[in-house]
């Protein structure tokens, strides 16, 4: 068993809901979507069950580590609010 967390808060529809009760909402500092999630799971998912187990994952760690991205093309693809 494996387990994945995102890093940063992703933006949702219930999270807008709840940010935009009285006034505008702030994204500043979140992921706009939530392909990163996706993309580290189909990562995790591929690796050997037997072998790969007992991790405990951030979403982007995940990315650079199975994915073999740099930290800069992680941020590049998976943009975060400034």
């Amino acid at each position: 068993m494996n387990v994945l967390s995102p890093y940063t808060p992703i933006w949702s529809e219930g999270g807008h809901y709840f940010r935009s009760q009285g006034g505008t909402p702030r994204y500043s500092g979140w992921r706009m979507s939530g392909a990163i999630m996706g993309d580290a799971a189909v990562l995790i998912c591929s690796r050997e069950p037997g072998v790969f187990t007992g991790n405990i994952l951030y979403d982007h760690e995940a990315i650079a580590r199975l994915g073999g991205l740099s930290t800069e093309e992680v941020a590049r693809r998976y943009p975060i609010e400034p």
